[in-house]
């Protein structure tokens, strides 16, 4: 795992709870546009990107 965060130094923890799963403990196919939505902008965060782009709202 170490290797993985040494590579791609930008990530995103998501945690997955009890109320996105199924009765045999599988994610529902919903919650992962929901972790992509997550993730995406985080990745704007942790870039910087997200701060040039206030107040032009069309382009996030």
């Amino acid at each position: 795992m170490q290797q993985f965060f040494e590579k791609f130094v930008i990530n995103t923890k998501i945690n997955v709870v009890w109320g996105e799963m199924d009765a045999l403990g599988h994610v529902n196919n919903v919650s992962y546009f929901r972790y992509f939505e997550t993730a995406r902008i985080d990745f704007l965060k942790q870039t910087g990107l997200l701060s040039n782009q206030r107040g032009q709202s069309h382009l996030i």
